[in-house]
């Protein structure tokens, strides 16, 4: 048994996380968020979650297709970006398989919940790169738009 433990740290109550993942997240610094990561105003946000949700493939588009030139400085927007890129891309979406989109719009509140909560964790660990961070930020925020009509 003891051999088994070997390399883990116990991180919390029952859960032993591997040792270099706990070192990870030890000697890593996220970096904070700025406003000026969000390139969408609030009410845009809100607007393009409504066209992704109506199934409104040219409306979002339109909204997103505006930031088309902005200067996108940091990963963290990259990521931002491509999170909604990736949304407006699976509308309309008539392959064999099913985006996940999709799957998560078939989920009760409590399935939307425990998606949101493990994007969530990602985000906040520490060696999550920032890309990453953004791209699960979008889709976070997504998921609290959907648990708003469930």
């Amino acid at each position: 048994m003891e051999r088994a433990l070997e390399g883990t740290v116990d991180h919390s109550e029952d859960n032993l996380v591997p040792l270099n993942e706990y070192l990870s997240q030890r000697m890593a610094k996220p970096s904070p968020i700025n406003d000026k990561d969000f390139l969408l105003t609030p009410e845009e946000m809100s607007d393009f979650f409504g066209f992704i949700s109506s199934d409104s493939k040219q409306n979002a588009k339109k909204l997103l297709f505006r930031y088309r030139n902005a200067g996108v400085e940091s990963d963290w927007t990259r990521g931002y970006l491509e999170a909604l890129k990736g949304m407006i891309d699976s509308l309309g979406n008539n392959g064999s398989h099913t985006p996940f989109l999709f799957k998560i719009r078939e989920k009760d509140g409590n399935g939307l919940r425990e998606i949101r909560k493990e994007f969530s964790q990602r985000i906040e660990r520490r060696y999550t790169h920032e890309y990453d961070r953004g791209f699960l930020t979008a889709w976070v925020q997504y998921l609290s738009v959907l648990l708003l009509y469930k």
